[in-house]
């Protein structure tokens, strides 16, 4: 047992000895039961992040740092004694914010963001009914947690870039003959993907994940700790960059034969566990120039707990405010998911685009997006003086089945026949200076050649291409009365030359839009 540990028990001690009767009782039956109801009342939430940790397997740790978590707060027992609860009513004003901000993501499906607000409102509820104190003792293996949280597959597609990009720099310096473009690694007897397994997260994860844990049990200096935690963080991103060149420099010497080539999930555990050298090298290097920082009394004893006869009354009176707050946002969640009397999209309405563009029969032949579940969807090839385009339009009718609109499933090409090889944003400048933001994908398949992609949504009679705008548009929408969006795609063959590719999906967008905004806007004169 460690010097602080023997302190942290006297304090308790003492702390316990000072007070008339034991102050902990009501306030922990009472963040318990909250707790309860918490995870019964979202248990759909619940549920959802259990899945991603079975099935998604950067996410694979996610139960391990659960029993972890619970392990620091079992082992933190005496400290949690020796800190005082007191009451907190501003934490009902957070536990409401956070509720409605579950019901927001909850009515536009965004499930991430139901994730997150459950996993504030654990540390809001023991905020309210224990205090800062309390949470202060509690912030490590609560924000150890965080690390289950997948808010980080956001650096993913960052991720596959960097590792992409210095594997095709140390490749070359080795005399490699490499072509690189977008996530793809070309050599003269293959081609290699940097997927999204490969971009190294889980490996980063990880890493986080025993250079957070190391750091807390063994340093004392926060300084210490962070500097370890970065240098894990690097080395998980650096030798998965090995990993990946180690991978196609065998591909390169064995004509693709290498097993590494075919089957390597193994090596990048290998890996991962050789990174993890340095890392344990430097912590145990830090442990020789650490010392115990000072520590702040956990227990203020300064100011004397209140009464039991108050305490009674203070959780009489916050109980049901914070229950009321916690619940307002499941309400609110179902009242504006309820059918409402809006107008949806029974069918799309004819297009007729004026000279020179005509339409063309047989639908979409060579490209279509890859969209699941929406409500109607349409595809036509127009031809007219610039080339031939199709357009692709999709209505989602609500976030409803999984039916979404905004879905990070849903792609505008088919993966199975096309492979993006570069995206970027482009401005269409109308003759009256109407202005349009699109997104642009430039697709590549081997037996169609390139193909070039314009697409943006459509949502509440406002142009966006940005994914986080249509669904605040989208949430507007609702709290109006009106449902669905729409996906616009148009696509052309980019052939030799892209720029003129671009300047055909240009004159095609700007000669329809006007009708094109008409013809998506007037539904909504369609009763539901």
């Amino acid at each position: 047992m460690n010097d602080e540990t023997r302190a942290d028990l006297r304090e308790a001690a003492v702390e316990i000895n000072s007070t008339p009767g034991r102050v902990w009782p009501l306030p922990a039956a009472v963040s318990l039961v909250t707790l309860a109801l918490l995870l019964i009342t979202f248990r759909g939430t619940v549920v959802s992040l259990g899945r991603t940790w079975l099935d998604v397997s950067s996410y694979s740790h996610g139960f391990l740092v659960l029993a972890i978590s619970a392990y620091l707060v079992w082992r933190d027992r005496a400290r949690l004694v020796a800190a005082v609860p007191v009451v907190r009513f501003s934490g009902i004003l957070l536990v409401l914010v956070l509720s409605v901000g579950w019901a927001v993501a909850d009515v536009l499906d965004i499930n991430i963001g139901r994730q997150l607000s459950v996993y504030l409102l654990l540390a809001a509820i023991v905020w309210t009914f224990l205090g800062p104190r309390v949470l202060r003792v509690l912030a490590f293996p609560l924000g150890y947690l965080s690390l289950a949280i997948p808010i980080w597959s956001e650096l993913t597609t960052t991720l596959q870039q960097n590792t992409a990009d210095a594997a095709s720099w140390l490749l070359t310096a080795l005399g490699v003959p490499i072509f690189h473009e977008g996530f793809y690694l070309t050599i003269p007897s293959g081609r290699f993907e940097v997927a999204e397994v490969c971009a190294g997260l889980r490996f980063f994860l990880a890493a986080l994940s025993i250079a957070t844990l190391y750091g807390y049990l063994n340093l004392r200096r926060n300084l210490l700790r962070v500097a370890l935690v970065a240098i894990a963080a690097v080395a998980a991103i650096v030798f998965n960059w090995l990993r990946v060149d180690v991978i196609v420099w065998a591909g390169y010497v064995s004509e693709m034969q290498s097993s590494l080539v075919h089957s390597h999930i193994w090596f990048g555990w290998f890996m991962f566990v050789l990174g993890l050298g340095p890392v344990l090298v430097c912590g145990a290097w830090f442990e020789r120039f650490d010392s115990p920082a000072r520590q702040a009394p956990v227990a203020g004893s300064a100011t004397p707990p209140a009464g039991a006869g108050s305490r009674v009354l203070s959780h009489a009176l916050i109980w049901p405010l914070c229950i009321m707050a916690l619940l307002a946002g499941p309400g609110l969640a179902a009242r504006i998911g309820q059918p409402g009397t809006g107008t949806v999209l029974r069918q799309f309405p004819p297009l007729s685009l004026a000279a020179p563009w005509r339409e063309l029969k047989g639908g979409l032949r060579d490209w279509s997006p890859s969209f699941a579940g929406p409500t109607l969807e349409r595809g036509t090839r127009y031809a007219g003086p610039r080339g031939t385009v199709s357009l692709y339009l999709a209505y989602f009718q609500g976030e409803q089945g999984g039916s979404e609109l905004i879905s990070s499933e849903n792609r505008v090409f088919n993966r199975k026949r096309w492979q993006p090889v570069g995206e970027s944003v482009r401005t269409i400048r109308g003759d009256s200076g109407q202005s349009l933001a699109v997104n642009e994908v430039l697709l590549r398949s081997a037996a169609r050649g390139e193909r070039l992609v314009w697409y943006w949504y459509f949502v509440a009679g406002t142009h966006t291409r940005h994914r986080l705008a249509a669904k605040a548009l989208e949430f507007r929408a609702l709290l109006g009365g009106l449902r669905g969006g729409v996906l616009v795609a148009v696509s052309t063959p980019a052939g030799v030359n892209a720029d003129q590719a671009r300047e055909t999906l240009a004159g095609f967008v700007r000669d329809t839009l006007p009708e094109l905004e008409r013809g998506l806007a007037s539904p909504r004169a369609v009763p539901d």
